[in-house]
């Protein structure tokens, strides 16, 4: 099994065009589902997008090009009014998720700058249609890659100044400053906005200030290309994709989770068991703790399959107390597993980075009279699946 990590490279900088275009030319299988998408987030039929090929200073490089054709745009709105249409939208879910917690990210970092509600926040100040079309079409990319760990070079500062609905600021704009705090900026001494609000938001979103890359075998590159053109550099970003090898296997599993303070500890057994037992349920759990009034309540926390989540819901409400839920999507990661039989005992086998371990089943060993004896059987059918295991 590979893990799959993508590098980004920033050379002329980074822009949600350039971010998309380099995804493209990285994944061009991935372009039609872009596009796809885009027409999904209901962007106005006088807004155009397509992926084009350029050159940029002798390197092939694709452009995600935003046009206008056939009459007036309508302004996007502030932020309220432009996450409310994506989220009314038919555009994939996943792809939706990720696109507003980048909108998130930027809306965020502008109305601190600004010194407002991130509601009141217009997208004069984050752009317009441009900006909204390339971020759904990075998000597009991201969701749809599954590339699993982004990491990022040295950005570059530039300088000088920009002009924006709010007047001529320094470079690089407040916000980009915001969302770029704890990562490594470089000065190459070329001028110009190198990051713009809506590349930082890609990278804020996509990796983490202290990140290294841990390297791997290169399987794959693209170029995506800027619209404005340096003398001696190349404004292009470039994304790497490389595979590690590793021994788990990624998911992802619905995490709900809520309280309880009403049932007593019998009944509640009974439901956790009930929702143990139900198909698709990977874990129940319950935590003791202390809650509002000084009361003792219980965290329970079922893991599910996420396409039966709605299912899970519905069981817990009807065998609990709770008057609500917290649903979370989580991340998780397993290793190789196997089972074995040694007599009339279960055994579980894991395989992990350093060797191989494996655990007898406890039900099996529960007729065994003395935990000595117990203890001596478990040792003994454990080391002999470890031995079978490792003689395959």
């Amino acid at each position: 099994m590979s893990d799959r990590i993508i590098q980004i490279k920033p050379l002329g900088g980074i822009a949600g065009d350039m971010f998309a275009g380099a995804c493209a030319a990285l994944w061009p299988d991935l372009r039609q589902n872009c596009l796809d998408d885009l027409r999904a987030a209901g962007l106005p039929e006088t807004v155009t997008t397509e992926f084009q090929t350029v050159s940029v200073n002798g390197f092939e490089a694709t452009h995600f090009h935003v046009g206008t054709q056939g009459g007036a745009v309508v302004p996007t709105g502030d932020y309220t009014a432009i996450t409310t249409r994506l989220s009314e939208s038919a555009l994939d879910r996943a792809v939706l998720t990720t696109c507003l917690e980048i909108l998130r990210l930027l809306g965020e970092a502008e109305a601190a700058v600004h010194g407002k509600p991130l509601e009141r926040v217009h997208f004069h100040e984050l752009a317009d249609w441009d900006s909204v079309a390339d971020i759904v079409a990075a998000a597009s990319f991201i969701a749809r890659s599954g590339a699993r760990h982004w990491y990022t070079t040295s950005l570059p500062t530039g300088g000088g100044t920009v002009k924006t609905q709010h007047g001529i600021i320094t470079v690089p704009a407040p916000a980009v400053v915001r969302l770029l705090d704890g990562y490594v900026l470089h000065d190459d001494g070329i001028p110009g906005e190198r990051v713009t609000p809506t590349g930082a938001a890609i990278l804020r979103y996509l990796t983490e200030p202290n990140d290294i890359f841990p390297g791997g075998r290169l399987k794959g590159s693209g170029f995506g290309a800027g619209t404005k053109r340096f003398e001696g550099l190349a404004n292009l970003t470039q994304v790497l994709a490389y595979e590690t090898a590793k021994n788990t296997t990624d998911d992802r599993v619905t995490e709900l989770a809520f309280d309880i303070d009403d049932m007593t500890p019998e009944e509640l057994a009974v439901a956790c068991d009930r929702l143990r037992n139900t198909d698709g349920v990977l874990e129940v759990t319950q935590t003791p703790q202390i809650g509002k009034k000084g009361r003792s309540i219980f965290l329970i926390r079922v893991l599910c399959r996420p396409e039966i989540s709605e299912n899970i819901e519905h069981a817990c409400f009807i065998e609990t107390s709770t008057l609500g839920l917290r649903i979370a999507q989580v991340e998780r990661r397993t290793l190789p597993r196997h089972t074995g039989l040694s007599g009339d005992i279960r055994v579980k086998g894991a395989v992990r980075p350093n060797g191989r371990t494996a655990k007898a089943e406890s039900d099996d060993l529960a007729n065994i009279t003395g935990l000595g004896e117990r203890r001596s059987v478990a040792r003994t059918v454990e080391a002999a699946l470890s031995q079978e295991a490792g003689d395959e």
